[in-house]
């Protein structure tokens, strides 16, 4: 669950009737933290860890945003008992939310984020639960998305590839009509930290 100090967390369901915390982005920078604390609230550590805001000074931000490295930068140097641990892309990525049953550590999963059809930079979310258990190549995940606000239920393939989008007005009215695609193709996953 969120502290206080979680500001702007609010409680939504997914289309699978599953409750998730969902905590906003304040700035275009700040969707790694936020993925790394719903991802931490869904394994139920929110008491026990270090808020987004928290996190924040920890992520320098360079040319290509917050990279994975810096995550698991931030994890070491703010946390005790877990690191993160780079589960790769493509195969990989769709073996890693497979494992288990319903997705028993959440996964924080970095995006490509397209604004109309063109290549905007990359963004962070968490991929909480697995849903759909089917037969074939795809099944469906509860992803929380910072920068919307929201939870989707995104069909995400074995090979690691998933889509969802929304157009900037559904997170606030005035803002342009741009409809953001994100296609999420890597992820790290929290791990106990073997030195503690």
């Amino acid at each position: 669950m969120p502290t206080p100090a979680d500001f702007g967390a609010k409680q939504l369901p997914c289309g699978n009737g599953h409750l998730h915390w969902v905590i906003p982005q304040k700035d275009s920078n700040s969707c790694g933290a936020r993925a790394l604390r719903m991802a931490l609230i869904e394994m139920g550590l929110g008491d026990d860890t270090p808020t987004a805001d928290q996190l924040l000074p920890y992520m320098i931000v360079g040319k290509l945003g917050v990279t994975s490295r810096v995550l698991r930068s931030a994890v070491d140097m703010a946390m005790d008992g877990y690191v993160l641990e780079e589960i790769g892309h493509g195969d990989a990525f769709g073996k890693a939310l497979r494992e288990g049953g319903d997705l028993g550590t959440p996964i924080v999963a970095y995006c490509d984020a397209f604004k109309d059809g063109q290549k905007e930079g990359g963004h962070w979310v968490t991929v909480a639960r697995r849903n759909q258990k089917g037969r074939g190549s795809w099944e469906t995940f509860c992803v929380l998305d910072p920068a919307s606000g929201k939870v989707y239920t995104v069909p995400i393939s074995k090979a690691g590839v998933g889509l969802f989008s929304f157009r900037a007005t559904d997170v606030r009215p005035d803002a342009d009509r741009a409809r953001w695609d994100l296609v999420l193709k890597a992820g790290l996953k929290f791990v106990k930290n073997a030195r503690t």
